[in-house]
């Protein structure tokens, strides 16, 4: 799963919230006999008017972030990934969402009210509140809504066509991610907005926004009416809907960019926050040096100095020679009588990056283990070499290959003339390459030779 992302339209709940009815029925074959129904009546709960903070993995953008968002769709991301479908929409598809963000800048004068469900759903003049149903909820309930001018409400409520695309569920992993540590599940679901953040025009450093997830509980008969304008809500000023949650983030203009703003910046030292007493270890910690504990391999410990690889200036040694491990990269300071070991974590850190991918890791091991082989391979040809007598200047295999063909040759070829004689008498003379005795270089084949008796050579063939 490393690496990947997988996406799904819709994650369903094996039941969404509302009341239901189970009814167990038994039939018998006795006559007279009849047993009575078995019901039980039950509730799924969900969130209605307001979601817990805690259900909100991360929103983008940040909350209360400045930047350049004009070509971003704002989005929230859930923990539970059946959240946006656990409620239904009276005749709409199973898969459509029962909540949507809707996004507005600050010059259209959305502002969220705080308050309870009571004070929620008390009619006001002009003011069009949805009827949910409500059934196991209590008026005290803390909630905060939104009112919204009727035509601003036509413009950004998401199209019933747009809807099945405003929400989906993704598995993402978890091993590269920095989160929370209670998070478990790799699923989350993903509620995205329809609209843009606005630009700023000439004159403006930057817009504020706010986002809101909103319930669409009471809106179904408005987005799926065949005449919206024959609908109610027409002959209102003003929408009255729920914001689950919301936060506020700013779009900037251009020059408000990450490069912008970098370049701004004034470069210094990560230096350690602290005051040193001897102006010594004043100066090392206005370069960027920490002391740091330091495990030695035999067991030791000490303090040893550490600088960040960040710097604004050029490093103090130009050229790093290269080295097998990383001790051989420690400095040493004689006036403090301490190590510097920033060149050696750095070379460890690199260690360990390198080794984490698993192609560089293989291909470091088949060449190690190819430059083993070759080295045993050309060790084998030198001791070859010396068994055979050869010159040391021709230690090839194919040499060694040639030089024993010619022996071997010259052997066999000797031997198959004198087999061919009729008594064993004529193998007296005759001069073959001799096998030295067990008191001399066992193995070795030499030339001229004396030759071999009789009856050592036909000890040979006993």
């Amino acid at each position: 799963m490393k690496g990947t992302l997988n996406l799904a339209p819709c994650a369903l709940p094996p039941l969404e919230a509302g009341e239901y009815r189970v009814t167990v029925s038994q039939d018998t074959s006795i006559p007279g006999c009849k047993i009575g129904d078995a019901v039980l009546n039950f509730a799924v709960e969900a969130e209605q008017i307001s979601i817990d903070p805690g259900e909100v993995y991360s929103a983008y953008p940040p909350k209360e972030a400045v930047g350049i968002y004009t070509n971003c769709l704002p989005h929230l991301i859930l923990h539970r990934r059946t959240l946006p479908w656990e409620r239904g929409l009276p005749g709409a598809p199973r898969e459509i969402p029962w909540v949507a963000l809707l996004v507005f800048s600050e010059d259209e004068k959305v502002q969220a009210k705080e308050g309870d469900y009571k004070q929620a759903v008390t009619p006001a003049p002009g003011v069009y509140i949805p009827k949910i149903n409500r059934r196991f909820g209590v008026d005290t309930e803390p909630c905060r809504f939104i009112d919204i001018p009727r035509p601003l409400f036509a413009e950004v409520l998401p199209d019933k066509r747009d809807l099945p695309y405003l929400a989906h569920t993704r598995k993402v992993s978890l091993d590269d991610k920095v989160t929370d540590g209670q998070v478990k599940s790799e699923w989350f679901s993903c509620v995205t907005a329809n609209r843009y953040p606005r630009e700023p025009v000439e004159g403006e450093e930057a817009v504020g926004h706010s986002a809101h997830l909103v319930s669409l509980e009471g809106f179904a008969d408005y987005i799926y009416s065949p005449d919206p304008k024959a609908h109610p809500l027409n002959d209102c000023h003003t929408v009255r809907m729920f914001s689950l949650t919301s936060w506020n983030f700013w779009c900037a203009r251009a020059d408000f960019d990450f490069s912008s703003l970098v370049k701004q910046l004034s470069a210094d030292v990560m230096r350690l926050q602290t005051a040193m007493p001897e102006p010594t270890l004043q100066k090392l910690t206005s370069l960027g040096y920490c002391p740091l504990d330091h495990l030695f391999r035999e067991g030791s410990r000490s303090v040893s100095w550490y600088r960040s690889p960040l710097l604004p200036q050029p490093p103090w040694e130009d050229e790093i020679s290269l080295c097998d491990y990383a001790d051989r990269l420690l400095r040493y300071d004689p006036e403090m009588g301490m190590m510097d070991i920033t060149y050696a974590a750095a070379w460890q850190l690199g260690r360990l990056l390198a080794l984490q991918k698993t192609a560089f890791a293989r291909q470091l091991i088949a060449w190690r283990l190819k430059n083993k082989q070759e080295a045993a391979a050309r060790q084998n040809s030198r001791n070859f070499s010396a068994a055979l007598n050869l010159p040391r200047n021709t230690p090839s295999a194919w040499e060694m290959d040639s030089s024993c063909r010619e022996i071997w040759r010259g052997l066999t070829q000797a031997l198959a003339d004198i087999c061919g004689r009729s008594h064993p008498a004529g193998l007296e003379g005759v001069a073959l390459p001799r096998l030295l005795r067990p008191y001399a270089l066992k193995g070795k084949l030499l030339r001229d030779t004396p030759a071999l008796t009789q009856q050592e050579l036909l000890a040979l063939f006993e």
